[in-house]
């Protein structure tokens, strides 16, 4: 066969055919071939991590712009006005360093917050919740404060985060975003604020 016919069979798309005759005639031609994604992994696995990677994301950049928007309203309701991204020194092991979390807040006590995602996969849920209680522990094992306050939105929550949630109410108190009255009487009494 002469090589317009496979160039044909390109323009086509017809690789199936053009892959039939190399099969049938390999001393004809020879060729190279593409190798795709779908090639090495089932097309599910493929399109599941597609999903992953370019839809959820965005999913979870929105779900955490939620959460605190409910946050930022709770402080608003208060008329607080927490320091954002609150670095505290530590020693961890001997070793002097600084950790940071979501927000401070003063008056006349440090009251360290951060967020939960308990909208997140269960392994970055375990993830979060182990660096929060790390992070919880060396600012109390550094006297820096004893007052751990953690916002979390308890509408999203899935069936299986209810053990995480238990360990990380053991260490700070749980605030529920997800119902604002409640939260924002739930933080007056930590903080000892009148809602």
């Amino acid at each position: 066969m002469k090589k317009a016919h496979y160039v044909h069979r390109v323009h086509q798309d017809r690789w199936s055919a053009i892959e039939r005759l190399r099969r049938s005639r390999p001393l004809n031609f020879y060729l190279e071939e593409m190798v795709t994604l779908l090639d090495d992994e089932p097309v599910e696995e493929v399109l599941d991590r597609f999903y992953l990677d370019l839809v959820t994301p965005t999913n979870r950049r929105t779900r955490r712009d939620q959460t605190r928007s409910k946050i930022n309203h709770v402080f608003d309701r208060l008329n607080i006005k927490p320091e954002r991204n609150k670095q505290v020194n530590v020693t961890d092991l001997g070793v002097p360093t600084s950790i940071e979390f979501s927000y401070g807040y003063q008056n006349g006590r440090l009251h360290l917050m951060d967020r939960l995602p308990l909208a997140a996969s269960t392994t970055d849920l375990k993830r979060a919740a182990h660096d929060l209680l790390y992070r919880y522990g060396a600012a109390r094992k550094s006297n820096v404060t004893d007052s751990f306050i953690t916002f979390a939105d308890l509408s999203r929550r899935s069936k299986g985060p209810e053990s995480v949630l238990r360990i990380v109410e053991k260490a700070s108190e749980v605030v529920d975003v997800g119902d604002i009255d409640q939260a924002t009487d739930h933080l007056a009494g930590i903080i000892g604020q009148t809602a």
